[in-house]
């Protein structure tokens, strides 16, 4: 994807590099308040109070913008396909945390 070129006429660009803005900066505040966040503690700050999984949301956008602004519909359609699938690790890994966490988490 990255050596395809872009063609900013392309009405799906504008749209894909918000959707990618967007992805980046939940990523990179995800990343900041996890780091901040004492081990064996859920993470309760930034965009967290919001999604239990903004990292994994972020990059989500972040390959669903790129993919838009470079108007490729198949990685469109895998980047969906993939995020489809990693629906089902995210469940998991909420019913772990909410063993680990309990009620706090869950809150």
């Amino acid at each position: 994807m990255i050596f395809t070129p872009l063609r900013f006429e392309n009405p799906l660009f504008l749209l894909g590099t918000i959707i990618f803005l967007i992805g980046f900066k939940l990523e990179a505040s995800a990343l900041y308040h996890f780091r901040r966040t004492p081990v064996g503690k859920p993470v309760e700050t930034g965009p967290y109070r919001l999604s239990r999984n903004p990292q994994w949301l972020g990059l989500f956008f972040v390959l669903l913008g790129s993919a838009m602004a470079a108007g490729i519909w198949v990685y469109i359609s895998i980047i969906v396909v993939v995020g489809l699938i990693y629906h089902r690790q995210i469940l998991d890994e909420e019913t772990a945390c909410i063993k680990r966490y309990g009620e706090g988490y869950r809150q």
